[in-house]
């Protein structure tokens, strides 16, 4: 089915009354830029779950743009929203992966779909999620979440790495701002945007890196230290470790099923279509020992609280 047909069936989707009924407990994947996750998404994508063909920014975008308020962050809290606006949210996600599928099925529509009937296990990877969680837990209160962390050494420098890639991770929509602030050590700025982002621009970009890796994942601890039911805890090493074994314990967790495209895919993975170079052990030592050694302290407290005690093995390194 051409593009244009396939736009058109659907504006067919979502009947007015359609809720967030639509979505089987869907999973959203948590982590810090640069963590791993586009990794973790293509595994647990191959387990016949819908999903969008890329993050979904521009869904939200479009509801709720930088410019709404005078801080220009990616933070959507709870009283910021409207109903019509959470009805958008929802729609728009589901219409989105009905058209990815529909494409990956070289143009077939499920007609459940159209007329509103399908539920459907939804996967969405999207870093500012991050500051999403207050209109995701409304939108989807069924909803599984798998927060993905790494060892924030390696996790900071590769952000640091990234971050000159602007057409690849950058918010140029944050630009014309970010040119009025000064001093400021950077000319644009990368990955999603915390509250508070225009005070950190004057600083070394390792400061900033570690900063903006501190709000990510201090937002995901502090949302869930207020519910009873914590995300699912996934760290890149394990990933690295034993890729296979992990998405399929991590899968069944999340009642999915493991098919054996799923077992293939993991079994010999390609790089990841985020990679700026290529994976290294102890890469970070090598090419950002100095800048990380100067944002340890303020990065120990936080690598603690997600399982990484980074003065112990530094300790250790010394004996």
């Amino acid at each position: 089915m051409p593009d244009q047909q396939l736009r058109r069936a659907a504006k067919a989707l979502l009947c007015p009354a359609a809720s967030c009924k639509r979505f089987d407990r869907p999973i959203f994947i948590l982590a810090p830029p640069r963590s791993g996750s586009t990794l973790l998404f293509e595994c647990l994508a191959r387990t016949g779950v819908l999903h969008l063909s890329a993050e979904a920014d521009l869904c939200w975008w479009r509801i709720w743009p930088y410019e709404r308020t005078a801080e220009a962050s990616d933070f959507i809290g709870e009283a910021d929203v409207s109903r019509r606006e959470l009805d958008r949210l929802f729609k728009t996600l589901y219409r989105q992966a009905v058209i990815v599928r529909t494409k990956q099925r070289r143009g077939v529509i499920d007609p459940r779909h159209l007329i509103g009937t399908a539920r459907i296990r939804y996967l969405d990877k999207t870093i500012a999620n991050c500051f999403h969680l207050e209109v995701l837990d409304r939108v989807f209160p069924d909803a599984r979440f798998v927060f993905l962390v790494r060892d924030p050494r390696a996790n900071i420098a590769s952000m640091i790495e990234g971050w000159p890639h602007l057409g690849r991770f950058g918010k140029p929509q944050l630009t014309p701002m970010l040119q009025r602030l000064e001093p400021r050590t950077i000319e644009h700025w990368t990955y999603p945007a915390p509250q508070g982002w225009q005070e950190v621009v004057g600083r070394p970009l390792a400061e900033i890196c570690a900063w903006s890796w501190r709000r990510h994942v201090e937002s995901v601890l502090e949302h869930f230290e207020r519910r009873p039911r914590p995300p699912i805890r996934v760290t890149y090493e394990q990933l690295v470790h034993d890729l296979s074994g992990t998405v399929r314990e991590l899968a069944a967790a999340l009642d999915l099923p493991w098919p054996e495209r799923a077992e293939a895919y993991t079994r010999r993975a390609p790089p990841s279509r985020t990679t700026v170079s290529g994976p290294s052990r102890d890469k970070w030592r090598r090419r950002y020992a100095w800048e990380i050694e100067q944002v340890l302290p303020a990065i120990e407290a936080t690598a603690q609280r997600i399982g990484y005690d980074l003065g112990a093995e530094a300790a250790a390194t010394l004996h």
